[in-house]
């Protein structure tokens, strides 16, 4: 069961994916914000990231929502942290 801790932000009661880790610290990275930032400026290399990391993002949200199996939603986890891990190394 999941629950709110005081700092007004939750916390799982039970161990996180790593997959699911690893993308919740790309998105505290500045990286990410500068990312965002510079899409909501008008870069068109950061709207294209911002662009395939949320259809990445739905994907697996469609999957999560449709009960599919673990190894699809794995496959949908190891393909964005895979994107993820592209985009750290052309930084």
């Amino acid at each position: 069961m999941d629950k709110k801790n005081n700092n007004n932000s939750w916390e799982d009661s039970e161990q996180s994916h790593p997959c699911i880790n690893q993308l919740e610290n790309w998105v505290k990275q500045p990286l990410f914000s500068r990312i965002l930032e510079d899409a909501a400026y008008g870069d068109e290399d950061s709207i294209e990231i911002v662009d395939q990391v949320t259809g990445k993002l739905n994907s697996l949200i469609f999957h999560l929502h449709n009960d599919s199996g673990e190894l699809r939603l794995q496959y949908e986890l190891d393909a964005i942290n895979n994107f993820l891990e592209e985009i750290d190394r052309h930084e």
